[in-house]
């Protein structure tokens, strides 16, 4: 929804063809199962949201950013990352100022989070279901 915002022309891969819906309800123009290497490299950034190390098929994903371009990783993986001849960085966390600016063009665009509440009782079986891909996008319990 970001990425469209800002004039931005979104594709989304995922693991999950049941996401495809729901990723051209927020904008995306294409959908992807899975990394294929018909992008290879054709993105200008690309952003990773995978918190699963043994998921992430890191050259597959490296390879679709086009020379000069940007691959931002904003989960932090479970386990450590192996990939060769290759470097990653990222950017500081920033200022006051940069996550206001992204809640402002939100509430200008209409933004919301997609989020799937899950009673206290069942945290647990909402953090293995992160683990299995299961969840619609984030879980979160619900409020007091």
């Amino acid at each position: 929804m970001f990425g469209t915002a800002v004039g931005a022309e979104v594709t989304v891969f995922s693991r999950n063809p049941d996401k495809e819906e729901d990723a051209r309800k927020m904008g995306a123009v294409d959908f992807q199962e899975g990394l294929g290497h018909d992008y290879a490299p054709s993105f200008d950034y690309v952003l990773s949201t995978i918190d699963i190390a043994e998921k992430m098929p890191l050259a597959d994903i490296i390879s679709t950013v086009d020379i000069n371009g940007e691959l931002h990783i904003c989960a932090m993986p479970d386990d450590e990352l192996k990939f060769p001849s290759r470097s990653i960085s990222s950017n500081h966390t920033g200022s006051k100022k940069e996550p206001q600016g992204m809640l402002q063009l939100a509430a200008d665009k209409g933004i919301e989070a997609w989020k799937q509440v899950i009673p206290m009782k069942d945290v647990g079986k909402g953090v293995q279901a992160v683990k299995e891909s299961k969840v619609r996008y984030r879980t979160s319990p619900p409020k007091r």
